[in-house]
């Protein structure tokens, strides 16, 4: 697919790479110049005449923690006070808010490769646009954005991604509440994706299309969640880096998974359920290119509990079972036990601790792989050093297991960074990651140090 939107944003200046580099330093130092130009206090003229907006607290004022919330929350709660939340422009009942982020970082290894590493730094421009209704009872919201990409040494991995998307609230009963999104998206493959080519000359190109609707309903201590997912993904094929071409219209394909959820609130804020799920997996081709029909459905079905002890600990956890099953008779079923976890810890008024556990299954395109069991764990630390100072810890584990051919990937990241509120136009966040992929597949392991720097401009 060619979109003709690449020359729009950036001048693309073949003749002379470096020029690109510059043009995209230069346009980021001219939106931070703007940015920080913006952050120096001011009047805040054009204030709504209606007051704080719905969520905001008054005057500016921190309200004490509620029960279980989170150092992050709080966080993204205070940036939507008086004090840090975007002005934007009223356009009728809707509030516009426009917003830019520019990020400079570093890689060491850009390519996710075993041998032979190639560092490079990056500029990443990333301007949005947000459309939200400013009612009473139900919501609309619209949304835009982009992210430029330019590289320093290795243009050919400059990119630009779009989406524009939609979502909505429509509020039927005091209990009953349908929540909706669509969206629709242009990007591109990371380097050292599962299935990205290692020979291609340019990252991936593939179309995206996400359709979502929920209904949750909750008349008392009983509670119930219906949930429908659909997507489509669309790959171009790869140049390789010899002038061969890999198709990728074997990775066409669509799906949807619909489920429920369905709980009694045995402790109060605290429920036990039963959920179950539904997913069909449709490829555009009858057969890949390794003679494959990788069409399939499967099935999930899990019990668990919320937890609270005292207010310290909040969260909840679920076992259960997973299964999915592929119409081409030489792809072997994929079933195993399933467990879930995403636990909260507040250590300290000013620090939180959150675990997470998940498993899924994935796709793969892999010759006589039906696909693989990805299991990941997680723990996020967060501490509120100021009221507009923030940092935080995060370590985790994903262990890739793929059915038949005996590939088996461990994946460790662990990083740290931190993100400071200025004002309301200003935010900024500092951020160092280490990835180490471990793979019993000769090439397939390689380490990653990633260093970057945000700043977010927001009107």
């Amino acid at each position: 697919m060619t979109y003709g939107l690449r020359h729009f944003v950036l001048p693309h200046c073949e003749d002379d790479p470096g020029e690109r580099w510059r043009i995209a330093v230069g346009a980021a130092i001219m939106v931070m110049a703007l940015t920080v130009a913006l952050a120096v206090p001011r009047p805040a003229l054009g204030q709504s005449k209606d007051g704080p907006r719905r969520g905001q607290t008054v005057q500016g004022k921190d309200q004490t923690p509620r029960r279980g919330q989170s150092v992050q929350e709080r966080q993204q709660e205070r940036q939507q006070s008086e004090d840090y939340a975007p002005i934007g422009a009223r356009v009728g009942s809707f509030q516009f808010f426009p917003a830019i982020d520019v990020d400079v970082e570093f890689g060491s290894n850009i390519f996710a490769v075993q041998n032979g590493d190639q560092s490079d730094t990056l500029t990443r421009i990333r301007p949005e646009m947000a459309l939200n209704s400013d009612w009473n009872q139900h919501a609309l919201n619209f949304n835009v954005s982009s992210e430029i990409v330019r590289y320093y040494r290795f243009d050919d991995d400059d990119v630009e991604n779009y989406n524009v998307g939609a979502d909505g609230v429509v509020d039927i009963l005091r209990n009953l509440q349908v929540t909706w999104g669509s969206a629709y998206s242009l990007d591109h493959e990371d380097r050292g994706d599962p299935d990205a080519s290692g020979t291609a000359r340019e990252p991936t190109e593939y179309a995206s299309l996400d359709y979502d609707v929920n209904v949750e309903y909750k008349p008392s201590k009983f509670s119930s969640k219906l949930a429908a997912i659909f997507v489509d993904r669309d790959y171009d094929d790869d140049t390789n880096i010899d002038g061969s071409r890999t198709n990728n219209d074997d990775r066409d394909r669509d799906g949807y998974e619909i489920g429920g959820r369905f709980g009694y609130e045995y402790l109060p804020d605290t429920e036990a359920f039963v959920g179950a799920t539904y997913n069909n997996a449709d490829y555009d081709s009858s057969f890949d290119d390794n003679g494959e029909n990788r069409d399939s459905d499967g099935y999930s079905v899990i019990v668990g509990t919320g937890l609270d002890f005292t207010g310290l600990v909040t969260g909840e956890v679920y076992v259960g079972y997973l299964e999915q099953t592929y119409d081409d008779p030489n792809l072997k079923k994929l079933s195993d036990f399933n467990a879930g976890a995403s636990v909260q810890w507040d250590a300290t008024p000013l620090i939180t601790v959150n675990g997470l556990l998940s498993r899924t299954v994935q796709e793969t395109t892999q010759a006589g792989s039906s696909g693989f069991l990805s299991t990941f764990m997680s723990l996020t630390a967060d501490y509120e050093i100021l009221r507009q100072l923030t940092a935080n810890a995060n370590f985790s584990f994903t262990n890739d297991d793929y059915a038949t051919i005996r590939q088996d990937d461990d994946t460790y990241e662990i990083g740290i960074g931190a993100k400071y509120l200025f004002n309301r136009n200003l935010v900024a966040s500092l951020g160092y990651n280490y990835k180490d992929k471990d793979s019993n597949v000769d090439g397939s392991s390689y380490q990653q140090h990633t260093a970057l720097l945000t700043v977010r401009g927001q009107f």
